[in-house]
């Protein structure tokens, strides 16, 4: 017995000494959201977690609100990380259509499905947009296939997302060891980070050539490779989808990224589905000087620049009266 409460105690200790160190570092952390954000200590990652969506996104709106204001939909290139809503690229619509307003919402790492499902949102709360710009980017395709996403390193979604698998819907979550991973990074913001950050060092890794990520067997294969056939056929069936929710609204869509064979498979999706496509690099030159430090997403001159361009457009294609 007394052997048996040696070991007790001894595995107790071993357990405290790796459990003390993550609670120090999870409590620090929470101390120093709370004093540089404001955020509540008990506020888990969870609480961005939206059982449809899988995470939650952003909404900007243009007051006033009309009874038909244009909306948007997009990724992070619509949620503008931290660039204000007056400075967001949808910002030009809304000063030439001040008559209509504008509501845009944006998820970073959305994919085709959760922008349908916003959709659907919306139009379940009674609006009934005058115009309908779907913002794509060129991983939208290898987002909208779990088979190739979960071979991304950097892609990966952040959290939970749903996929079109056959006629279901399913929430997955496309990391490594996710059965692990998802508890933790659900309730944990020291883990949370600690995976972003992990995320992130795979992902300069992979671009640097020492790690090996699926986009480069896409670039190489094209469509030649049939997990990317497969992603296109359902990125496909995902924008004939938005089109049907649509309805009678007019839509367009605005390709903000021009890579090979994503942008060939999406014209060839609008081209199908007779839908307006803007290719925006194709009109504008966009620069590091438009871009913020992360060397992608767009600061306030370069989210001008595409403002502009998308205005000009929606004029060209009659988009709006």
């Amino acid at each position: 017995m007394n052997m048996a409460r040696a070991i007790l105690i001894r595995l107790s200790l071993v357990v405290m000494g790796l459990v003390a160190p993550f609670l120090i570092l999870e409590v620090g952390l929470r101390i120093e959201h709370l004093w540089r954000k404001g955020t509540p200590l008990t506020v888990n990652p969870s609480s961005k977690w939206d059982d449809a969506l899988g995470w939650e996104g952003k909404e900007h709106q243009f007051e006033p609100i009309s009874a038909s204001p244009i909306l948007v939909i997009g990724d992070s290139f619509t949620d503008g990380l931290d660039v204000p809503s007056e400075q967001m690229w949808f910002a030009e619509l809304a000063r030439r259509y001040p008559e209509r307003g504008v509501v845009a919402y944006g998820g970073l790492g959305y994919g085709t499905l959760q922008q349908l499902l916003v959709l659907q949102r919306y139009r379940s709360q009674g609006l009934t947009p005058s115009l309908v710009i779907l913002q794509l980017c060129s991983n939208d395709i290898l987002n909208n296939y779990f088979e190739l996403e979960k071979d991304s390193l950097l892609q990966r979604a952040p959290g939970p997302r749903p996929y079109l698998e056959g006629d279901s819907v399913n929430m997955r979550f496309p990391r490594d060891h996710a059965w692990l991973v998802y508890p933790l990074v659900s309730i944990s913001r020291f883990a949370y980070r600690t995976s972003t950050r992990w995320g992130t060092r795979l992902a300069e890794q992979a671009r640097a050539g020492k790690a090996n990520s699926i986009e480069f067997e896409i670039q190489a294969k094209g469509f030649s490779f049939k997990p990317f056939i497969e992603s296109t056929r359902v990125t496909h069936t995902l924008l004939e989808r938005f089109k049907l929710e649509s309805g009678n609204t007019a839509l367009a869509f605005v390709l903000v990224d021009d890579i090979e064979p994503y942008t060939a498979a999406l014209r060839t999706s609008a081209r199908k589905l007779s839908i307006p496509l803007l290719i925006a690099p194709r009109f504008i030159n966009l620069t590091t000087a438009d871009r913020l430090p992360d060397g992608t997403h767009l600061n306030a001159r370069g989210n001008l620049l595409l403002g502009e361009t998308v205005a000009q457009f929606a004029k060209e294609q009659r988009l709006l009266p």
